[in-house]
């Protein structure tokens, strides 16, 4: 593939990026540990990069999708976990609110994911099933104002850092234990998002 000029500065910041920022010391303590790195994190986010493919409108970069798969595509060169942290809050996790959060929602959740403040979760993953959408058993059933999210996920990207665990996020109120009652705007995108 060809790739045009701007995608190819692009490729190159990416790749700088990560071999100068995914040295040994820290690709070390995360085999070690396991924890989320945070200065990396920070690191990633005065770049930029927690907000390469959100929107301008919503705080981001405005990449498009080329731009999203160059970034991973560098990133996991050196290391696939710490690639992991700027896809989530580019596609798995502002994705599905991209698709179906309402417009108010955007404007005030999306900035701050895009600065790198907040870190989205995604939760797809279920006991039985696992990554298979269509075997999901987790269901949101209508109850006047509000939705019954009654299901269990595991394996959650993002799960243990993810600074919204709260039912105003379209993805996390799987979090809750089940069976939970979320206000409709919210419980809307779970269901269309997450079962």
């Amino acid at each position: 593939m060809v790739l045009s000029e701007n995608h190819q500065l692009m490729r190159k910041l990416f790749r700088q990026f990560a071999e100068t920022e995914f040295t040994p010391a820290p690709l070390d303590r995360l085999d070690e540990t396991g924890e989320f790195d945070w200065d990396i994190h920070h690191k990633m986010s005065a770049a930029g990069f927690m907000g390469a493919k959100i929107p301008v409108k919503y705080g981001g970069q405005g990449g498009d999708t080329l731009t999203h798969v160059l970034l991973v595509e560098e990133f996991a060169r050196i290391s696939p976990v710490l690639s992991i942290y700027a896809n989530t809050s580019n596609s798995l996790g502002s994705g599905p609110l991209l698709a179906s959060a309402n417009e108010e929602q955007l404007m005030t959740d999306l900035p701050p994911v895009a600065r790198g403040e907040k870190i989205l979760a995604f939760c797809l993953t279920e006991p039985a099933g696992g990554s298979d959408m269509t075997s999901n058993k987790t269901t949101a059933v209508e109850d006047g104002d509000y939705y019954v999210i009654n299901g269990v996920k595991h394996f959650i990207t993002g799960g243990a850092s993810a600074s919204c665990r709260a039912p105003r996020w379209p993805i996390t109120p799987l979090y809750l234990p089940a069976p939970t009652r979320t206000p409709r705007a919210t419980a809307a995108s779970a269901s269309s998002s997450s079962t």
